[in-house]
């Protein structure tokens, strides 16, 4: 009779104390989310971020390398695609430099970097499906 009790009373408590972690925990609110446009874009002077405008210039597309070195920026004006790099390790990405991107053509819109190699940028062009391979680091891109 005592085991039995004592089995009762046990399974009781456990349940007891499983469904009082199941009440501590109540739902928080983190608010609304509100997001606006950013025009910034590189600009030819300095190569620096700044305020632009939307309708004429602006950045389509960023990506770092996984070792958070490197960042690349994806820059369109009146439809002309400049893909600009700028050295995380030397300034925290204050100046861009445009990439020599030799075989890269037309009008992009996206960039990504491998995240096990930070030398092979990926850039492509939605509207048209073209993707183009850079294994230098973003010197030389074949499509």
């Amino acid at each position: 009779m005592k085991s039995i009790i004592k089995r009762f009373w046990g399974v009781g408590l456990i349940v007891i104390i499983m469904s009082s972690l199941l009440l501590g925990a109540a739902p928080v609110s983190a608010g609304n989310y509100a997001f606006s446009a950013d025009t910034t874009q590189p600009t030819t002077l300095n190569r620096i971020l700044s305020n632009g405008t939307a309708a004429t210039t602006g950045i389509f597309d960023e990506a770092q390398t996984a070792d958070g070195t490197t960042m690349y920026a994806i820059n369109q004006v009146s439809g002309t695609s400049t893909l600009f790099m700028s050295t995380m390790s030397t300034n925290g990405g204050i100046t861009w430099t445009p990439c020599v991107a030799a075989g890269l053509s037309g009008a992009y819109d996206m960039v990504a970097v491998a995240p096990d190699s930070a030398s092979i940028v990926v850039v492509a062009n939605s509207a048209t499906q073209t993707v183009y391979l850079s294994t230098t680091s973003g010197a030389v891109f074949s499509s």
